[in-house]
């Protein structure tokens, strides 16, 4: 089994299963989690749950269409498929 580095390489297996996985994950790359918690300067991220002064993150899923964009699709694309 070959890596799948480019366009052309996912495009070379194209009605595989291989293709169809690969496309499955770029899909499921079209949003990530990210912590929107507002901290204050120099907050100490080592604080734990219960510690005076801990702040609970904010996970927030965000579009990121990095790993699309980088095998030639855009989000509407991927959608589509």
């Amino acid at each position: 089994m070959q890596t799948i580095n480019t366009r052309q390489d996912l495009d070379a297996r194209a009605g595989t299963p291989e293709h169809a996985a690969f496309i499955a994950g770029l899909k499921g790359s079209l949003t990530r989690t990210q912590d929107t918690q507002s901290y204050p300067e120099n907050y100490d991220r080592a604080l734990k749950p219960g510690d005076e002064g801990y702040l609970a993150p904010i996970f927030t899923a965000v579009p990121d269409d990095t790993a699309a964009a980088r095998f030639g699709y855009t989000r509407e694309e991927l959608e589509a498929l």
